[in-house]
């Protein structure tokens, strides 16, 4: 199984660890072309600088090289493999070389938003929370002064927020009550529509071209949806699909990679959000048993409908 060689032949599949120059491990990978492979981390990677030396063990076949690739990453743990890891927190950004591309944050010691936004900032986060539960009348206006040290006007400003989100309603002579802008439906899947909003085939973008280490000439058919709950768009969904013939096997993991950030226009307009509501973008990756990537899908659903929900097994004790 193992090969002093530095290249296989095109049936083999070597599985790859680098290090750095206290053998710290870096990174666990596969490929039938090493060389070819490390070209393109030095291009793409930021660490690959950190690499000091290697070791490469070659299988018979990718899936076996895929096989070995997995359990190497969940038991050595390398510092820059993130799939396959029961959980990972990662920088948004790479860090920037130069220093000129590193500003100093401004310091945030006090809250400049308006008074109404702040106010309905409170009251969404006791909503969506549970801690004021759905039913439940919220603070009246004599109360919200008080409570917030605002105007009458302000308070009427950050209600009217809250119902546009759809947390919030008012009833005549009895006040706003505590609401839920989720769609009755939204958990049953035989009740979801589905809409193409465009499709085609081409190149990969290249945030998903280095995300997943995939050469610049692959290709992929890809579908882009909105997802609807009782008529109410709940999901943007762009799905792509590499050819068939290059899949190993059917999907037998998925790694999902969260980011939190402001809508686009298009995503604002898509998912008819309010002008304060984040989107949660998830780029999930469906792989086959040699962990070659056979489906990604990039999720964008709004911030007051949808939340992720993971359950992650302790790591057994050695």
């Amino acid at each position: 199984m193992n090969s002093a060689s530095d290249e296989g032949t095109s049936e083999r599949t070597a599985l790859y660890r680098l290090y750095d120059d206290a053998e710290q491990l870096l990174y666990v990978g596969i490929t039938s072309r090493p060389k070819e492979r490390m070209r393109q981390h030095a291009g793409d990677k930021h660490w690959y600088r950190e690499v000091s030396f290697r070791e490469i063990e070659w299988f018979d076949s990718r899936e076996e090289a895929g096989q070995a690739e997995v359990e190497a990453i969940r038991t050595e743990r390398p510092l820059h493999n993130h799939q396959h890891l029961p959980s990972s927190v990662l920088a948004l950004l790479p860090v920037a070389e130069s220093p000129s591309l590193r500003p100093r944050l401004k310091q945030v010691d006090h809250d400049e938003r308006p008074e109404a936004q702040r106010m309905a900032a409170e009251l969404r986060a006791l909503i969506m929370s549970g801690d004021i539960s759905i039913g439940d009348r919220l603070p009246t206006t004599a109360e919200c002064e008080s409570r917030f040290k605002v105007s009458n006007v302000t308070v009427q400003r950050g209600l009217k927020k809250l119902k546009a989100e759809g947390f919030a309603v008012g009833q005549t002579g009895r006040g706003v009550f505590a609401a839920s802008p989720t769609p009755a439906s939204i958990e049953d899947t035989s009740r979801l529509t589905l809409q193409t909003m465009s499709e085609g085939e081409g190149p990969l973008p290249r945030s998903l071209r280095t995300a997943l280490a995939i050469p610049e000439e692959q290709t992929a058919t890809w579908e882009e949806l909105v997802v609807r709950a009782d008529g109410w768009p709940v999901r943007l969904v762009t799905i792509y699909r590499f050819p068939a013939s290059e899949a190993v096997s059917a999907a037998v993991s998925h790694t999902e990679q969260i980011t939190v950030r402001v809508p686009t226009g298009k995503e604002l307009i898509a998912l008819n959000l309010s002008e304060d509501l984040p989107i949660m973008r998830i780029m999930r990756v469906s792989s086959d048993a040699a962990g070659c990537p056979t489906e990604v899908q990039i999720i964008i659903e709004p911030g007051n409908i949808c939340r992720r929900e993971y359950t992650i097994d302790a790591p057994a004790e050695q």
